[in-house]
């Protein structure tokens, strides 16, 4: 494989994104390696055989160009030969975790490697037997190990015998049909998280950025590759170099002296082992043999008709299968805000229960009248209220003469409070600005008070008891006024008589914590009476006099902490008991 063991040398630290300009001949840019990593540097020169790039504190460094992507590799030979580069890489920061991949079908014998487990008969009867060295080989037939809905575990090496085939789904989109007698490795694979998906994976561009590389040793591999994001990179190397895509039907055959690779549509930037670029458009075909020059002729009808037909079938089984398995493998839940210090957010499914309170639950109150609530959409919380430091970093240097710590009771991981409804306005559009301006915010998207629906939603975590954590709540359980306690057998207890930092005691059934106490949160909606019947995604009155607020707090008794328990203060009042927490979601 190339260029992929001459970057371990380098500290996975020197690869952070560095959110910083620097002026030179060449402009500053970001630069990812082949395990997905990213720098912001600028090109300075060639040296040597290196790349000579600059980090934004004017340092110098030289690295080989086998260590970078495809598109980067591109980018600096064409920029050695011609002065000018033939891409260029986008300034994009992205948080990536690991990408799942599902088997779709099995026909005939595969195996798959385990390094954990001793060796035995693997049943590959191909012409290129795998040579056994230090890695040992776990073997399956269709019907046990190697079976539809299988989801492969990390760096999994697939191994296809004679008259066989096996057809993967990756969680980006891109569907790869490994002909017989092959060995394909899933070297690496991370995506972009994403909350919603589309279960039929019906568009044409993929669910998130993403960074999939595949180590074709040896055999056939046809892919059909979804139109690639911008800050996405996906690469498949073989023996005698690595193709670079961006969203295109093409097939590999490799062998140990030579590749032939097959573009059916878009376009394939192959890397020869001699760090030649060779794109490779639609309806052409690209032989490489080894100490040869490669040759580019065009794509006969035959090989046309074959890709067609093996695509076609990949695809009609993707369509009939469920693919729940490859989801939820995913763990795509959780989002991380870097303009707000970090501030972390869960994904809450779509759903219905049931908003208010019974007449019978203790301490309701008129206005709570128990309906239920069908959440089409599905969105992000914060797991904590909004907390001081992350108030300040947003709010830090703002024009609306507004304090960036007007809180009373002061810690960084205490909950921000003595903010207004107003307030919390000015700061969700400098957090929205600060996210845009990063290039973080998806088009449509914004940070937004939650509504009250979504609040409840969130708080109830499934649940229908008077509080999350059930039908009577302590103050060993939550933050409020301890001598007043819920519940006939609830023991009283000490009170804080303050705010207490984020995260004090446990969360909600979601994850979600201090939805019962601390500090009253603010909601999008103005107070009113709820709609009567079902009702979907409502967002409450048109207007008002008052916002709602949720939670209760540490000056109250239990009573205020209800699930259901809702009240509302004017928008421009400000109290020691009063914060809020994000929501993020999709408004467009």
């Amino acid at each position: 494989m190339v260029g992929l063991n001459g970057m371990k040398w380098i500290p996975a630290w020197f690869f952070l994104f560095l959110p910083l300009a620097l002026c030179g001949e060449e402009p500053m840019r970001t630069w990812t390696s082949l395990e997905g990593r990213t720098m912001k540097a600028a090109f300075v020169e060639f040296e040597g055989g290196k790349a000579v790039l600059k980090k934004v504190d004017g340092t110098s460094f030289s690295l080989p160009p086998s260590v970078f992507s495809v598109e980067d590799r591109a980018y600096l030979l064409n920029l050695k030969n011609t002065g000018n580069p033939l891409t260029d890489s986008v300034d994009h920061s992205v948080e990536f975790a690991k990408g799942a991949t599902i088997v779709v079908s099995v026909r005939g014998e595969a195996s798959i490697v385990d390094r954990a487990k001793p060796a035995r008969n693997s049943g590959y009867s191909g012409d290129y037997p795998y040579e056994r060295n230090s890695s040992t080989v776990a073997s399956y037939s269709s019907e046990t190990g190697l079976r539809e809905g299988s989801i492969l575990p990390p760096d999994s090496q697939v191994m296809v015998g004679q008259h066989s085939e096996v057809v993967l789904l990756f969680s980006n989109g891109t569907i790869a049909t490994i002909g017989e007698n092959t060995r394909m490795t899933v070297k690496e694979f991370l995506q972009e998280s994403f909350g919603q998906y589309d279960r039929n994976f019906s568009k044409e561009e993929e669910m998130s950025s993403s960074k999939l590389i595949l180590d074709l040793e040896a055999g056939d591999l046809v892919v059909d590759v979804k139109k690639l994001k911008k800050s996405s990179n996906f690469e498949v190397s073989t023996p005698l170099g690595t193709a670079g895509i961006r969203g295109t039907v093409f097939k590999i055959h490799s062998l140990s002296e030579s590749a032939k690779l097959s573009v059916l549509t878009g376009r394939v930037d192959f890397v020869s082992a001699q760090e030649k670029v060779i794109p490779t458009t639609a309806n052409q075909s690209l032989f490489l043999q080894a100490d040869k020059e490669p040759q580019l002729g065009n794509l006969s009808d035959r090989d046309k008709e074959s890709m067609t037909k093996t695509v076609d079938s990949a695809r009609k089984r993707v369509a009939e299968m469920e693919l729940t398995p490859l989801f939820k493998e995913l763990n795509f839940n959780k989002h991380t805000v870097p303009f707000a210090a970090g501030l972390k957010m869960l994904w809450v499914e779509p759903g219905s229960f049931f908003m208010g309170s019974p007449i019978s639950e203790t301490g309701r109150q008129a206005m709570e009248a128990r309906h239920e609530v069908a959440m089409t959409r599905g969105f992000y919380l914060g797991v904590h209220e909004v907390t001081q430091a992350q108030y300040e970093a947003v709010m830090t240097g703002n024009t609306d003469v507004l304090s960036s710590t007007p809180s009373r009771f002061t810690g960084g991981k205490h909950p921000v409070e003595r903010v207004s409804w107003n307030d919390a306005q000015f700061f969700l559009a400098r957090l929205n600005e600060g996210e845009r301006t990063a290039g973080r915010l998806p088009r449509g998207w914004a940070y937004v008070l939650p509504t009250e629906a979504e609040w409840e939603y969130a708080c109830r975590a499934g649940t229908v008891t008077v509080f999350s954590l059930g039908n009577a709540l302590s103050a060993l359980e939550a933050n409020f006024r301890g001598a007043s306690p819920y519940g006939p057998k609830a023991k009283s207890g000490p009170s804080a008589v303050r705010t207490k930092p984020v995260g004090s005691y446990a969360p909600n059934p979601w994850g979600f914590y201090d939805m019962h106490g601390n500090v009253w949160e603010w909601t999008a909606d103005w107070f009113g009476r709820y709609s009567l019947g079902r009702v979907s995604d409502p967002k409450g009155s048109a207007s008002g006099l008052t916002r709602i607020k949720r939670g209760g707090s540490w000056y109250l008794p239990a009573t205020y902490l209800r699930s259901a328990s809702r009240s509302g203060t004017p928008p421009g009042d400000r109290s020691h008991d009063l914060g809020f927490r994000l929501a993020f979601k999709q408004i467009e």
